[in-house]
């Protein structure tokens, strides 16, 4: 037992160590292990902080970033709900230069959310054929026969017709029939 004992002094004892340029050094093995925990909480505090302050934050960004991104995708997927419509059908004009031998005939739909529009549109139908049929009236039957007519006429006369609305504006106009003879 006292064997023992003495082990143990031993080792919690200081222990010299000689260099090769004879300087004594004493080593305390309680000290190197004392670092050992002020080490392990060093770091342990670090992976805290950068995992606190730095990756949560970026992850919450990236979560939030992609519920975006599918909310904006899903309202993109979606077709947009047909407002009220009003049609306007039955609409033969002779184009411009063609002696009475060029028609275009054409039905039309006018669309608006807003209820009073398509009010006023019926209750002055007469008006807005009427500047349908000057429109169509202005422009030759090899401009209407381009592929493009279609889609500038629509925009231009969706700006025609809501210059004379008093009671809102149309959002869309729809071409339900369109034919040049």
């Amino acid at each position: 037992m006292a064997d023992k004992k003495e082990n143990e002094e031993e080792k919690t004892k200081e222990k010299e160590v000689k260099k090769d340029d004879g300087t004594v050094r004493k080593k305390n093995p309680i000290k190197l292990i004392s670092i050992f925990p002020v080490v392990f909480v060093v770091i342990l505090l670090g992976a805290f902080g950068l995992t606190k302050y730095v990756l949560l934050p970026l992850s919450r960004k990236y979560q939030i970033n992609k519920q975006i991104k599918e909310k904006v995708l899903a309202e993109e997927d979606k077709i947009p709900e047909m407002g009220l419509v009003y049609v306007i059908d039955d609409l033969t004009v002779n184009t411009l230069s063609s002696s009475g031998y060029r028609i275009v005939a054409a039905e039309l739909t006018l669309e608006s959310k807003e209820k009073d529009v398509i009010k006023e549109i019926e209750a002055r139908e007469p008006q807005f054929r009427d500047m349908f049929i000057e429109y169509f009236r202005s422009h030759t039957a090899n401009e209407i026969s381009n592929i493009s007519f279609q889609e500038e006429s629509r925009s231009e006369l969706i700006k025609i017709v809501n210059e004379h609305l008093n009671s809102g504006v149309i959002d869309s106009l729809y071409y339900v029939r369109l034919i040049l003879q």
